[in-house]
């Protein structure tokens, strides 16, 4: 085995150990760790490593805590942004959250007012 294949290898186990950790912690019933596991998710899992399996893993948090809130209504602005089909399709029955998506991604992200607004029909 090549050098970049045994290197490829370790990032790709690597990236299933932490993946898998972030699971956990999104599990906890901690709030600043699951914030820690949505903003892992959103920072290491929406590009090349995105799997739809997320959007479910985030929908399934349920808390009363602001920042956890938060997190979700930025992991799903960031999920329009970089994974937009996927992610619109997802929507397209579940409205929950909605206001704290549309909220968070008319003033913290580049998602025009229109996308939102064509979402929300």
């Amino acid at each position: 085995m090549s050098p970049q294949a045994n290197y490829m290898k370790l990032l790709t186990d690597a990236s299933n150990f932490i993946y898998n950790k972030i699971k956990i912690w999104i599990n906890s019933d901690l709030e600043y760790k699951i914030r820690f596991g949505v903003v892992s998710l959103l920072q290491f899992y929406l590009d090349d490593n995105f799997r739809l399996e997320e959007l479910d893993l985030v929908k399934n948090i349920n808390s009363d805590y602001f920042y956890v809130n938060m997190a979700i209504a930025w992991f799903y602005s960031f999920a329009l942004i970089k994974q937009y089909d996927i992610t619109v399709k997802y929507f397209e029955d579940k409205k929950w959250r909605w206001n704290y998506l549309v909220n968070y991604g008319t003033t913290n992200s580049p998602l025009s007012m229109t996308s939102l607004v064509l979402m929300s029909v």
